[in-house]
């Protein structure tokens, strides 16, 4: 029972997961449980035994369990062994159909609604479908939104390594630091106005933080900077300063030019500058969002659906749990933004369900 347990376990709204998936969770208990019966019934059909009763009963008026009923006379030992297997076969069936539907499987689902025109792959970005409710990101971010960087890694299909901003997307929360300089550049910073900066920030330990480049915010929020690594003469040295200015949606004018070390800042600034970048024991993730374009495809360009950053301060994995997010957008108004994932935690949760009734 353990295997069985433990794949049931990461599927319990409120403990686990979201109130908000109670629906989905209990639409897959029913289509699993109505499929295991109907094994039971079609195979007692087969065997010309006759069918008595079918139902359902509510446990604790909440959870629905169907039950069909067979008469006791049987042929033989053999035929009750068909009967009592067919439910669980009628699982496997269903499990390999939800398996060919998901995206952990073949993907079948994304590729039917593609071909049919219901939703269409985005080149860029991820589209924000939900946040959860108790997040602190929920003040700042909402549904349609789209996502267009994590740092500095471009979520574009067409630059991404792995071909997929999905893919990008997870890995990259996944870890705990950037492997890649370009994921995690630097600005070119005058010499003097780093080294006149406090350095008490750098003394205090990291916290959960959020800080959003649209709105005025609350208290301090400068962030410990570092000079580049790559030279001996610039390793070590820090400086408390506010990353706001230095974000989107301040114009590009007046954002100092990106770096990867000092001496690319000495090639485009000339001496006297230093390549800062915020420190990785700071756990700071820039998010970069815009509003995605409107649902009858046309982009929109007002000024509040410009590009600006939110920054979470905190593990990176913990905004991959409060953040759900897609690579596809539906064609029109009439379908729900939320239908792709909808699908795909119904074809998780009849997933996880016939395979705790195979186990069991």
């Amino acid at each position: 029972m353990l295997p069985s347990l433990a794949l049931l376990w990461s599927a319990v709204p409120g403990l686990t997961s979201s109130l908000s998936l109670i629906p989905t969770l209990m639409s897959a208990l029913v289509v699993s449980q109505g499929f295991h019966e109907l094994g039971h019934a079609l195979a007692a059909a087969h065997e010309d035994i006759p069918l008595l009763s079918t139902g359902v009963h509510l446990v604790l008026l909440v959870l629905p369990t169907f039950f069909v009923e067979l008469s006791p006379d049987t042929l033989s030992p053999l035929t009750d062994l068909r009967i009592a297997s067919a439910g669980v076969w009628h699982n496997v069936v269903l499990l390999v159909g939800a398996w060919l539907l998901s995206r952990e499987g073949a993907g079948l689902g994304r590729s039917f609604g593609l071909m049919c025109g219901i939703w269409r792959a985005l080149d860029e970005g991820m589209l924000l479908v939900e946040v959860h409710q108790n997040s602190p990101l929920a003040g700042h971010l909402s549904s349609g939104h789209l996502i267009t960087h994590l740092d500095d890694l471009e979520l574009d299909r067409a630059t991404s390594s792995t071909n997929s901003q999905l893919k990008a997307w997870a890995h990259y929360l996944d870890s705990k630091s950037s492997a890649d300089p370009y994921e995690n550049m630097g600005w070119c910073l005058s010499t003097s106005a780093f080294d006149e900066g406090s350095t008490d920030c750098c003394a205090v330990p990291a916290a959960e933080l959020l800080f959003d480049t649209s709105a005025a915010p609350a208290g301090d929020t400068t962030l410990c900077f570092l000079t580049s690594p790559s030279t001996s003469a610039s390793e070590g040295r820090q400086t408390c300063l506010d990353p706001l200015t230095l974000l989107p949606p301040t114009p590009p004018s007046l954002v100092p030019p990106r770096c990867i070390d000092d001496d690319s800042c000495g090639s485009t600034e000339g001496a006297g500058h230093v390549c800062a970048r915020i420190s990785e024991e700071e756990q700071v993730l820039r998010i970069g969002v815009r509003q995605a374009g409107r649902r009858d495809g046309r982009e929109a360009a007002s000024k509040e659906e410009q590009v600006r950053t939110v920054l979470w301060q905190g593990p990176r994995a913990t905004v991959a749990r409060q953040l759900s997010v897609t690579d596809l957008e539906p064609t029109t108004w009439l379908v729900p933004l939320g239908l792709f994932l909808a699908l795909e935690r119904f074809y998780s949760y009849v997933l996880t369900q016939n395979e705790v009734a195979r186990l069991s």
